[in-house]
């Protein structure tokens, strides 16, 4: 195994197994978080001429990734059939898939570009692909991750072969993505120059000026036109989810649940952690990424939406790539014969492309039920609705994505997302204001919060979700006026 293109065939084996299943299981389940019609349902008015909206002839901005966001209504122009709302998801996930492909094969490339045997990178990179909370939640959810993840490697790799200009590049994109990447761009520069690739500052500065203004270039022209459109480039929500967050152990408490999801890995993760090279590679790069935007979750004590966490998932698999790397070469140092390091490299390839095809299996069953959840739950209650209401009926809903899309096209968001005030009065205790001040004649709700909205004399009209478990099911309420004037 010593001809580097073998090696190279094998890794990308690797991993391609599970991600090939991870794909066609996405895709036969079509799952989508409802976040992630929240920025469809942008998409759509943005490419049937209704504006950067999601309430029609409003002002608001809930989305947070803004080429996410473009990409899609582009995929409406070509795709979508008002007549049928749902043909165009299909279409949506296979753009998903190959991006998430590019992703995941550019991840290959930055182990590999730093010195990582590739049937280890892929070893590693497989582990990343069939963890639950990557597959499922972060990679074939609807959401910006596999664009994240895209540009983030690229990034890195163009860092390592000092091609600076396409940093800029790629790091004003990053911004586009989701603005707190915008960080990326000043920590591969810091980076830079704590590796002394530079003969001084003066020298540091000069490489580092044109990138850093093509970078800015693109975050102030957009931020600027997010300024005078809409406030702010970051999304109404970003205020929701600071006042809502708990604390700085809000994310940390997450972490355990994602690591034991391949707690086989911590072992490599931890040796790999002491092992890192004092060199200038793209796996310095990536980590000292993941590390900065960490920490900066952290201290905003956010959040609990999984999308979040690709930093982390991807330094902990990236750590795990470098510890399997430094073990093997301690057993070739120690001149073991070839053929037991051979052996022992074969049982782990197999353990791990095992462990993460078994991993991939029980993520079809999640994207199984979760898809039920969503769109038997939400999603038929808002079908269900706008067969019997006009489409500007106002309806409340605590989780707006699926609402927005099909029933209306008026949605008072409970939590806050498409007016903040909801939100700080929320905050305040007043969390009655939504209905205060709008008054909805309908409200799609989880029914384990049912108390609080029929308490508001509204009544229950109709009940979807997966039977299952019906904690987890959805309500239709109308108002106590308007059950007596409609027959249901």
């Amino acid at each position: 195994m010593s001809d580097p293109r073998i090696r190279m065939g094998i890794g990308v084996a690797c991993f391609g197994l599970p991600l090939l299943l991870s794909i066609a299981f996405s895709l036969e389940q079509r799952f989508f978080l409802d976040d992630a019609m929240i920025y469809l349902t942008y998409a759509k008015n943005i490419a049937t001429g209704g504006g950067w909206t999601f309430n029609t002839g409003a002002n608001d901005h809930a989305v947070t990734s803004a080429l996410h966001t473009v990409i899609q209504s582009l995929l409406y122009l070509g795709f979508f059939d008002p007549a049928e709302p749902q043909a165009i998801f299909p279409v949506v996930k296979v753009v998903e898939a190959i991006v998430v492909a590019l992703g995941v094969f550019f991840f290959h490339r930055v182990l590999v570009s730093s010195g990582i045997d590739p049937v280890l990178a892929g070893c590693a990179v497989a582990a990343f692909v069939s963890a639950k909370f990557v597959a499922v939640y972060h990679l074939f959810s609807g959401m910006e991750t596999p664009l994240y993840l895209v540009f983030l490697m690229l990034a890195c790799l163009a860092w390592a072969t000092d091609r600076l200009r396409a940093v800029g590049l790629l790091t004003g994109l990053l911004y586009l993505v989701r603005p707190e990447a915008v960080l990326v761009g000043p920590v591969l520069a810091a980076l830079d120059l704590g590796f002394a690739r530079r003969d001084d500052l003066q020298a540091w500065f000069r490489v580092w000026i044109v990138p850093g203004a093509i970078a800015a270039a693109i975050v102030i022209s957009v931020g600027t036109l997010f300024y005078i459109t809409k406030g702010s480039m970051l999304p109404d929500s970003a205020e929701v989810k600071l006042l809502t967050a708990n604390n700085w152990g809000t994310y940390v408490s997450r972490i355990p649940d994602v690591v034991m999801g391949f707690w086989y890995a911590i072992p490599f993760a931890l040796l790999g952690l002491f092992s890192l090279e004092r060199k200038p590679t793209a796996v310095n790069a990536l980590l000292a990424c993941c590390a900065v935007l960490v920490l900066l979750f952290i201290a905003l004590g956010l959040p609990r939406a999984p999308w979040y966490y690709t930093p982390f998932n991807v330094g902990f698999f990236t750590l795990s790539a470098c510890g399997l790397a430094s073990s093997t070469r301690w057993l070739v140092e120690r001149a073991l014969p070839r053929w037991p390091v051979y052996a022992l490299l074969a049982v782990a390839l197999i353990a791990v492309d095992g462990m993460g095809i078994q991993q991939v299996r029980a993520n079809r069953w999640a994207m199984r039920w979760h898809g039920n959840d969503l769109d038997g739950g939400l999603g038929a209650a808002s079908r269900w609705l706008a067969e019997r209401v006009p489409p500007e009926t106002r309806v409340a809903a605590g989780s707006i994505g699926y609402v927005g899309y099909y029933a209306t096209s008026e949605v008072v968001d409970m939590v806050g997302l498409l007016d903040p005030e909801v939100a700080r009065q929320t905050y305040a205790g007043n969390p009655d204001y939504w209905h205060d001040v709008y008054a909805p004649a309908y409200v799609i709700r989880k029914l384990q919060y049912r108390e609080g909205v029929e308490d508001l004399s509204y009544r229950l009209i109709g009940v979807f979700g997966d039977s299952r478990h019906p904690d987890k099911a959805t309500g239709v309420f109308a108002r106590s006026d308007v059950v007596a004037s409609r027959d249901y």
